[in-house]
C-alpha cells in the first residue's frame, strides 16, 4: 500500500511538488497568485511549457544557445558525448575535465586524464545512481522530462571568488537572458576570461529556503510570470 501511494505521488506532479513544498516551507505553495520566488519557481515546473525551459535543462543545448545570444562569452570545450558509461573507457582525456548529465542538476564528476579502473567502476557506479535521480526528476520536472538523455564530459575550468570581471558578467547575463522572463546564469572566469556555465530555470527546484521572507519577496517582485496561456505556448 505504501508503495502504490508513493507511485501515485510520483506520478502526479502537482502533488508531489505540493507535499514537498509544504515539507520545506511549512506552508502551501501560493498557485494563484505567486509573489514569493518559491512559489514562482514552483508555478514555473508546474505550467511552463515554453521552449526556453527546455533548453535551458539541457547541457549541450544551452551551449549552442550561449552562443548564439553572446558570441563574446568562451565556452567550455566538450571532449565527449556519450549514453552509455562504459563508453567513457573509450575516451582519450588529457587534463581536468569535468563530467555531467546532460539533462542533470548538481551531478558533477571531476577527473583529470584517463580514469584507470577502478575510478572508471567509481564512475559506473555514479551515473547509475545518477540515472535513478533524474528518472525521477523527468516525472516531476516537465522541462527535464524533453531534454535529451545521456552524459558529456568538458574541460575543467578553475573559478576564483568574484573576480574583477564580474561587471562583464552582468553584461554577459543580460545578453544570454534577453527575452526569457527569469533564469539564472552561471560564469566561470579564468585567467581573466569569462566562460558560460549553464542555465538553470528551476532554480532550488522551489524547495530552497531564502530567508527573511521579505527578501523572497523583494527577488520574486522583479519576476513577472507569464499568463497561463503564454506559458502553455499559446497564442489565443
Amino acid at each position: 500500500m505504501k508503495q502504490a501511494m508513493k507511485s501515485f505521488i510520483n506520478h502526479h506532479p502537482l502533488i508531489y511538488r505540493t507535499l514537498m513544498f509544504t515539507k520545506n516551507h511549512g506552508r502551501l505553495p501560493n498557485l494563484i497568485r505567486p509573489k514569493l520566488l518559491n512559489d514562482q519557481i514552483t508555478w514555473r515546473i508546474l505550467f511552463d511549457r515554453r521552449e526556453f525551459v527546455t533548453w535551458a535543462c539541457d547541457k549541450l543545448e544551452m551551449k549552442e544557445q550561449a552562443r548564439l545570444r553572446c558570441p563574446e562569452v568562451l565556452i567550455p570545450e566538450t571532449l565527449a558525448v556519450f549514453n552509455n558509461p562504459s563508453e567513457i573507457a573509450t575516451f582519450n582525456l588529457t587534463g581536468i575535465w569535468v563530467l555531467k548529465e546532460i539533462s542533470g542538476s548538481g551531478q558533477v564528476y571531476f577527473g583529470s586524464e584517463n580514469p584507470n579502473t577502478a575510478e572508471l567502476a567509481d564512475i559506473a557506479q555514479l551515473l547509475t545512481k545518477w540515472e535513478s535521480k533524474t528518472k525521477n526528476r523527468r516525472k516531476r520536472e516537465w522541462g527535464y522530462r524533453n531534454a535529451r538523455k545521456g552524459y558529456l564530459i568538458e574541460r575543467r575550468i578553475c573559478t576564483e571568488e568574484l573576480p574583477e570581471t564580474f561587471q562583464t558578467m552582468r553584461k554577459y547575463a543580460e545578453q544570454l537572458g534577453q527575452g526569457i522572463d527569469y533564469v539564472r546564469i552561471d560564469f566561470y572566469s579564468h585567467n581573466d576570461e569569462i566562460y558560460f556555465g549553464e542555465f538553470t530555470p528551476y532554480v532550488g527546484a522551489g524547495l530552497a529556503k531564502i530567508e527573511p521572507r521579505e527578501w523572497e519577496l523583494k527577488m520574486g517582485s522583479y519576476w513577472k510570470l507569464p499568463s497561463y496561456k503564454e506559458a502553455r505556448g499559446k497564442t489565443r
